[in-house]
């Protein structure tokens, strides 16, 4: 689900980077004749430049893309968890035609919240129709009456939905949802 690149840190911690980081159309390869090992936590990436014309070799350095990493992706679309945040699970699933990645992080204030993607329906009881600005567009979503959950369609098939312990933290992470052209 969209081709998003996840980092395994050295504590243990699976890390997905926001889709676009790595330049779209890139191919990580440890083929024979290009493995490169640079002892320091470098990948190098081969990819085609923004108007697809011509090859490029572009190093990474795995550490600082995710050093402090704020802005992860979850499925469809990435969100930002906020400063301090800290990553409590990430993890994808997939039971008859139903599939889904999930994140669950604790929120810099304490909060917890799991923000999944995947195939299906929207689920809110009861819901309230908001419009948030996401990616500088308008973008409709359902929250229930708590305001603890809130989810959005940004394709024909996935349902993007955050599910907060407190109301002003489904709300700003929310705001933070980007569905960026892919």
């Amino acid at each position: 689900m969209a081709q998003a690149i996840v980092v395994l840190t050295s504590e243990d911690q699976w890390v997905p980077v926001p889709y676009g980081t790595i330049p779209f159309g890139s191919v990580a390869t440890t083929r024979p004749g290009f493995a490169v090992d640079s002892g320091d936590g470098t990948l190098f990436v081969w990819s085609l430049d923004a108007d697809g014309a011509a090859n490029r070799l572009t190093a990474v350095n795995l550490d600082d893309l995710i050093g402090g990493a704020r802005r992860v992706q979850v499925g469809v679309g990435s969100i930002d968890l906020g400063q301090g945040a800290i990553l409590v699970d990430a993890r994808s699933t997939a039971t008859g035609v139903e599939a889904k990645v999930e994140l669950v992080a604790q929120l810099s204030g304490g909060g917890r919240c799991t923000v999944s993607s995947g195939y299906g329906a929207g689920s809110v009881e009861q819901p309230a129709q908001e419009t948030v600005h996401n990616d500088g567009r308008p973008m409709p979503w359902r929250r229930d009456v708590t305001g603890k959950t809130w989810e959005t369609a940004p394709t024909a098939s996935d349902v993007f939905r955050i599910v907060c312990e407190r109301a002003n933290d489904a709300a700003a992470l929310a705001g933070s949802a980007s569905f960026g052209e892919g």
